[in-house]
């Protein structure tokens, strides 16, 4: 019977490959395999060994500034220093000796001051200290440094106060709660107060985290007039800003 010209031709059929060329390609890959193996294994132990060897540069560093004299092999730290990948420089490589907030009042009679309870910062003294990361509360955060300043070098805070005499809920919505959330506070100020955490046997008798004192007036105390108008009620004293 003849084939059409629409059917393929017959393909001869190929060799199957041999019993020796099937060993020689597994042995192959075996060894391929096995050379990844070892090579992953001396990549990790070179990795782990920089990163001890960049950690203790970085913590002799930081120890030196703790203890001058303390006998620790430089050699390492030496090393390290053309390639500048480890060094004492941290974000905060030393707090401030004193801890300082600010804290808004308002008032309706200018006698009577209440407080903007904040969401994160310290303020009532019975309220323990929170963890929030990795949050970084923007609007807290940055009272604590102006709080190491005045006020004209951090005029946001004279322009929060002016914000919530007028009862801008986005302002508002920084602080934990209202306490003018029914009639808008006629006086508005902010005031700086030095907090320390109090020893074991104040808070077990009180129940108190903090201690605070008042230092004065933070910024200029605002008042809302009855026509609108926003005008300085007192200005603060000379501000001296904390060491």
């Amino acid at each position: 019977m003849r084939l059409s010209s629409a059917e393929p031709a017959p393909q001869p059929l190929r060799n199957p490959p041999t019993q020796a060329g099937d060993s020689a390609t597994l042995g192959t890959s075996a060894d391929t395999a096995q050379w990844r193996k070892v090579l992953s294994q001396v990549a990790l132990w070179n990795k782990a060994v920089l990163l001890i060897w960049v950690f203790y540069a970085m913590a002799v560093l930081f120890l030196r500034q703790l203890s001058p004299g303390l006998p620790l092999p430089s050699q390492p730290v030496v090393a390290l220093e053309p390639f500048r990948i480890a060094n004492s420089y941290g974000l905060f490589g030393r707090m401030t000796w004193a801890r300082y907030e600010i804290e808004f009042q308002g008032s309706r009679d200018g006698e009577n001051w209440v407080a903007y309870p904040f969401r994160y910062k310290p303020q009532d003294v019975q309220e323990p200290p929170g963890i929030y990361a990795p949050y970084q509360p923007r609007f807290e955060w940055n009272l604590w440094f102006a709080s190491l300043a005045g006020w004209r070098e951090n005029p946001f805070v004279p322009r929060t106060e002016q914000q919530l005499l007028l009862n801008n809920l986005d302002v508002l919505a920084l602080f934990r709660s209202n306490p003018f959330a029914n009639t808008s506070p006629k006086y508005v100020r902010s005031v700086l107060w030095q907090y320390w955490f109090t020893d074991r046997a104040t808070r077990s008798a009180t129940g108190d985290w903090w201690r605070r004192e008042y230092k004065g007036l933070y910024a200029p105390s605002l008042e809302r007039r009855d026509d609108g108008r926003i005008i300085v009620a007192e200005w603060p004293q000379s501000f001296i800003p904390p060491p």
